[in-house]
């Protein structure tokens, strides 16, 4: 990162500033990974830090994958059910009415 910042700077500052500028820019760099699991890098000190550590990370975002996908698979069944029974008692009604219409005299 600060090779790059020098790299981008370049002439625009004197070398006494540029130290300043990047150790400033380096602070406000904000690194972000869209993923469940961290950036391999950080994963990687991770488990320089806690040996097995990365093992964990992968098996816990794989674990709360399965259970967000059990979770879907359950909540989609559920409204597929309810459908059903909503046009079985959406029919049985009308059959119902239908019957009183034509047995009902006027």
């Amino acid at each position: 990162m600060q090779p790059e910042i020098a790299k981008r700077i370049g002439s625009l500052v004197g070398k006494e500033q540029k130290g300043q500028i990047i150790a400033q820019m380096t602070s406000l760099y904000e690194e972000s990974f869209p993923s469940p699991i961290p950036h391999p890098q950080h994963l990687a000190e991770y488990d320089n830090i806690l040996p097995g550590s990365a093992n964990r990370i992968l098996t816990m975002a794989e674990e709360n994958l399965s259970h967000n996908q059990t979770c879907q698979k359950s909540a989609l069944d559920a409204d597929i059910i309810d459908m059903r029974h909503s046009r079985r008692y959406g029919f049985g009604a009308l059959v119902l009415l239908l019957g009183c219409a034509i047995f009902v005299p006027i």
